[in-house]
């Protein structure tokens, strides 16, 4: 790739993955974090953020690339893109049925920002839900001004912690199913993930109860009626970058996926934060970027660039400070290299965010 830009010449804008790991390899790099005195070594994930740079050395971020290394050991390595990067990770022959898709939605309903839908499962036994996207969302209209349009607020009612932002009903594959056959949406959705599912999880007599809400098995069935994009702030919903939660969705009716390739750390997470406070290392700064560029008719991928520069550019800032044990930068770095956009880089719209500024 490098190569082919000296050659072409030119400004690159983003880079479009086609394919799978089999078809287009990614960065396989270590997650390792240090946490006080300990070194939290939860395995291994893969991350296509250095497709965003031409700036870093091949042996920087090879296999012994982790983040803990990184910082400890003063690693020249560019974590912000510079540029936007998606993969739609598909397999062989199955391209030609996605687009099909892909193309009928686009000219149906446009590829501008559609109805957020919001399923929030709080995963702490906690009555102060600080993980809720819901009541976030609320935030970025009453006391941030950012015009979200219309939104829809679904939450977890069962047990002894349910939510306690005003929603419409229950955290329920059903009101999943209803929202779908309403019509078009962006659903967002926080809770416990795995490769091959999400949870819904409630507390009785201070025990976690947990009980799938979608898998693969049956997402396509669950959300069968209308084209949607998935926004999973979960755990491995797109780990493997094939065969996971994320394929499974593009398969069917879904159109694009926020998904992460390894855990999603929750280090830091507060939706009660002010603004300053959410630069250190709180993954809700992500999220507040992406919704505002989003609101300011900003491309889908636009606004997840502009999120992935807002978040590693305060991480940087942050790591300058102590490690602390929550708002760990660390970890939240680590989720910068996990959260990928799994679909299509659209057309950029006229936007930019580079004089936007939150007050």
């Amino acid at each position: 790739l490098q190569a082919d830009n000296i050659q072409r010449g030119g400004e690159v804008v983003g880079i479009q993955i086609f394919g799978n790991v089999d078809l287009v390899p990614s960065f396989d790099i270590g997650y390792k974090v240090r946490i006080g005195n300990e070194v939290d070594d939860a395995g291994r994930m893969l991350t296509d953020i250095f497709y965003g740079n031409f700036n870093n050395a091949v042996n920087n971020i090879g296999k012994d690339y982790n983040v803990m290394d990184h910082f400890e050991k003063g690693w020249n390595v560019q974590l912000v893109p510079e540029w936007k990067v998606a993969r739609l990770p598909l397999a062989k022959g199955e391209f030609r049925a996605f687009f099909d898709k892909y193309m009928d939605f686009a000219t149906t309903a446009g590829l501008g920002q559609q109805t957020l839908v919001n399923f929030s499962n709080p995963i702490f036994a906690n009555s102060n839900h600080t993980d809720d996207m819901g009541y976030f969302l609320n935030r970025l209209r009453s006391e941030f001004g950012i015009d979200l349009g219309e939104y829809r607020l679904y939450g977890n009612l069962l047990g002894q912690y349910p939510v306690t932002t005003d929603v419409l009903d229950g955290f329920t594959a059903e009101n999943l199913a209803a929202e779908n056959q309403s019509g078009i949406c962006e659903f967002i959705i926080n809770t416990h993930g795995q490769r091959k599912n999400v949870d819904k999880c409630w507390f009785e007599g201070g025990q976690e109860k947990r009980e799938s809400l979608m898998n693969m098995s049956n997402i396509n069935s669950i959300l069968a009626e209308n084209p949607y994009y998935l926004d999973m702030w979960t755990c491995n919903n797109g780990e493997g970058m094939k065969d996971n939660m994320t394929t499974a969705a593009l398969s069917g009716k879904c159109v694009g996926m926020f998904s992460n390739t390894h855990i999603i750390s929750n280090n830091g997470v507060n939706n009660q934060a002010s603004l300053q406070a959410m630069t250190e290392s709180n993954f809700y700064w992500f999220y507040l970027h992406y919704l505002k560029a989003l609101s300011e008719g900003a491309s889908r991928s636009d606004a997840f660039f502009e999120a992935q520069k807002a978040y590693g550019n305060a991480l940087i800032v942050d790591s300058q400070n102590e490690l602390r044990g929550e708002g760990n930068y660390q970890f939240n770095v680590c989720n910068l290299l996990g959260y990928h956009n799994f679909g299509v880089l659209e057309p950029s719209a006229a936007f930019s965010c580079v004089n936007s500024s939150i007050s």
